[in-house]
């Protein structure tokens, strides 16, 4: 439409009217129309990090392009999860990857199996495909317990514990 100069700040952040959020507008500008703005967008998600540093102030989780937890996959079901290993654009028109995000595989109430079998991969934890199901029983009653999802920490020790009682239960 004519305009040579878009205004936009880290995050969205400004003292006085509202300014767009520099990683939406470059990442709009670029991925969608195709314009060359020469910002390297795999900078986008360290600058925003280091800016909400800096100033003491958090973006929510599901900020645009930068939010930590915009590109979390399994709180929505297995199949999703799942869905992003065979085509990571199948639900998202960007791979976090593009704008220097990445994704976080969590555990929630409606995660399933395979989803926490690629966690377990993830967290280095080497399981048996029966196993699986126990650890995740096991993942969900203490996100009831505690009134929230679980940290990879507390995952990885209910997992271990799971495992040490299913293996020292087999071999008794």
């Amino acid at each position: 439409a004519g305009a040579a100069i878009l205004e936009a700040s880290v995050n969205g952040f400004t003292e006085g009217p509202a300014q767009g959020d520099l990683a939406h507008i470059a990442g709009s500008m670029e991925m969608l129309y195709g314009v060359h703005t020469g910002i390297d967008l795999a900078a986008l998600t360290p600058l925003s990090r280091l800016t909400e540093e800096l100033i003491g102030q958090r973006r929510p989780a599901d900020w645009g392009l930068t939010g930590t937890g915009i590109f979390d996959f399994g709180n929505d079901g297995d199949e999703y999860a799942q869905e992003i290993k065979v085509d990571p654009l199948i639900h998202m028109g960007v791979t976090p990857e593009a704008v220097g995000n990445e994704r976080v595989l969590r555990i929630g109430r409606t995660t399933g199996p395979w989803t926490m079998w690629d966690k377990l991969d993830e967290l280095g934890i080497e399981a048996r495909r029966e196993e699986i199901p126990l650890v995740l029983a096991a993942c969900k009653e203490d996100m009831a317990r505690v009134g929230r999802g679980l940290d990879d920490a507390e995952i990885r020790a209910t997992a271990l514990r799971v495992l040490d009682e299913a293996r020292v239960g087999v071999g008794s």
